[in-house]
């Protein structure tokens, strides 16, 4: 049997590799298009925070409002679920690693509780320390904080974390 390489999301890696910026809804069209073909995902997060208008859990942590926005995060969980399903019947594996500089800013806090809820679900998400890390190495990597109202200690457990074991432990990362 000839090798054949493994479905991927081939034209946003053209894209990417022809140094191409793509909109917001370019990325999805594209993403869209492609994603029922692909065996895996892989997906990188550097960026320490990042805006996500017209989400609203985002937008009620943006508020101030972070049990609202944890409860819209957990309202997302059946769409979520299905999503996994499918791709776990059509043989398609949905991994990420998400890069963490400490302390976390608060859009990373935040997050935490979307990654545990994609974890709980399926997705295999490991979560990494910057330590050690070059800034060359982390495109995109900006530790401002994006959110208005920073999240209150106990939505982060106790506090903020401050090393590699508190952030892991912030996301059950495999099941």
């Amino acid at each position: 049997m000839p090798d054949t390489p493994l479905p991927s999301i081939s034209r946003l890696a053209e894209l990417r590799a022809s140094g191409t910026p793509l909109s917001r809804t370019d990325y999805l069209i594209n993403f869209r298009e492609e994603y029922p073909r692909c065996t895996q995902v892989d997906k990188l997060e550097v960026r320490q925070t990042f805006r996500e208008p017209g989400y609203a859990p985002w937008e009620a942590a943006q508020a101030g409002d972070w049990a609202k926005a944890s409860h819209l995060a957990e309202a997302e969980r059946p769409a979520l679920a299905r999503q996994y399903e499918e791709a776990t019947a059509r043989g398609c594996r949905l991994r990420r690693v998400r890069l963490v500089e400490l302390p976390p800013s608060d859009y990373v806090l935040w997050e935490m509780s979307i990654l545990r809820l994609r974890a709980e679900l399926g997705e295999e998400i490991g979560v990494i320390t910057s330590a050690g890390i070059t800034a060359d190495d982390r495109p995109g990597s900006d530790r401002r904080s994006s959110l208005q109202h920073p999240p209150p200690s106990e939505y982060a457990g106790t506090g903020r974390p401050r090393d590699n074991r508190s952030v892991r432990a912030a996301v059950h990362a495999r099941r």
